[in-house]
């Protein structure tokens, strides 16, 4: 129960955060950007919207809706962090041994999946979230959709040569190259998840969520 009301609240706080900054640019249209600042356009699929990157390498999304500025915030995570966040996948979904085929890395995959496993239903937490979202939350889900879609955004464009492959694709996470093979490494809504779980099971010390 307590992890379920923790989900809940965590996307609360995400929607809130853009209703936020929504709200925060219709009280402030004189707002203009430097010309000289680096800016990306992406349309695509009925999304739209800017991306800015200040001289700190900073970005910051133009969006007019939720919707749009999720989708932006999904491909420019995966544009700036590609492989911490396939790392934080692997880790988070039991995929370990797809990178280090060992006994270790197959003891990781077990306790993680275990950890993922509702004992009632059988099924595994993240696709109950996903279940529950879709049915109870549909405008959740699909704005937490279009944060999946815009990482797979970049996933193709990769794959298109728009985007360079991220250096460690090249070495240890060479057999996870998503570059010729796109829709193998497409990101799921329950992957997501389970990389928020993940997080929810480490920061709690003794697992107890």
């Amino acid at each position: 129960m307590r992890r379920q009301i923790l989900f809940f609240l965590l996307i609360q706080l995400l929607v809130g955060h853009f209703y936020s900054c929504s709200e925060k640019k219709s009280q402030n249209q004189g707002f203009s950007i430097p010309e000289n600042i680096q800016k990306e356009e992406i349309a695509t699929g009925g999304y739209s919207a800017y991306i800015f990157i200040d001289k700190n390498g900073i970005p910051y999304i133009k969006a007019n809706s939720i919707k749009n500025g999720l989708f932006a915030l999904g491909y420019i995570m995966a544009k700036m962090r590609y492989a911490q966040l396939d790392l934080l996948r692997v880790v988070s979904n039991g995929m370990v041994s797809s990178i280090l085929d060992i006994d270790e890395a197959r003891k990781i995959d077990s306790l993680t999946i275990r950890t993922l496993l509702n004992p009632s239903s059988g099924k595994l937490v993240p696709d109950l979230q996903w279940e529950f979202l879709q049915e109870q939350r549909p405008d959740v889900a699909e704005i937490f959709n279009a944060f999946v879609e815009g990482v797979n955004f970049y996933i193709t464009r990769l794959s298109q040569g728009k985007e360079k492959v991220p250096p460690e694709y090249e070495a240890i996470l060479s057999v996870r190259n998503p570059k010729n093979n796109p829709e193998k490494f497409f990101f799921t809504p329950q992957q997501i998840l389970a990389i928020a779980r993940f997080f929810e099971w480490y920061l709690t010390g003794e697992g107890d969520l």
